[in-house]
């Protein structure tokens, strides 16, 4: 490990996980070494294959967009994810070393519904729990240009009076 840190080296390596075989990448970390999942190479696509229409954003929906993102915004908390695969798999395997009988569950495929974009980031917007930054107060109905001048106010004046 210490070599391949001094020499700036890293390894590619072969490993099976979750039943079938990956291609990793392993380099030094600070105590140890770290694995990091590679693609092969006909996993990976050129940028022109995803060349597409380009396609008009409507100003109002991007503004909610954005004012969903900044009221979203916090710290992440790693707590916050559960792995439910493996707790599931506990409880059935749990159960079946009780003796219990463990039946399969179907599962049902349903269409997800269409929806109105803006309706949609209104509905989520409405159920932020914390308040918006200041910078999202500013209305929908703002113009852009209005919109960047004041934004440029906001920054001008929290940069001066940090000090």
């Amino acid at each position: 490990m210490e070599a391949m840190r001094r020499v700036g080296a890293a390894a590619v390596a072969r490993l099976t996980m979750h039943g079938r075989e990956h291609v990793v990448l392993v380099r030094p970390a600070n105590t140890g070494l770290v694995v990091h999942t590679l693609y092969y190479h006909d996993e990976v696509r050129a940028n022109e294959e995803f060349k597409g229409q380009t396609v008009r954003v409507d100003p109002k929906e991007l503004e909610l967009a954005v004012m969903l993102v900044e009221a979203l915004m916090g710290r992440f908390q790693p707590d916050a994810f559960q792995d439910t695969y493996r707790a599931e798999l506990e409880r059935l395997l749990q159960a079946k070393v009780q003796g219990e009988k463990v039946a399969e569950v179907a599962v049902e495929e349903r269409a997800a519904p269409v929806m109105d974009i803006l309706e949609a980031l209104k509905a989520s917007l409405s159920q932020v729990k914390k308040p918006p930054v200041s910078a999202v107060t500013a209305t929908v109905e703002t113009s852009a240009k209005e919109e960047s001048v004041s934004r440029a106010r906001r920054v001008s004046k929290s940069r001066t009076s940090r000090g």
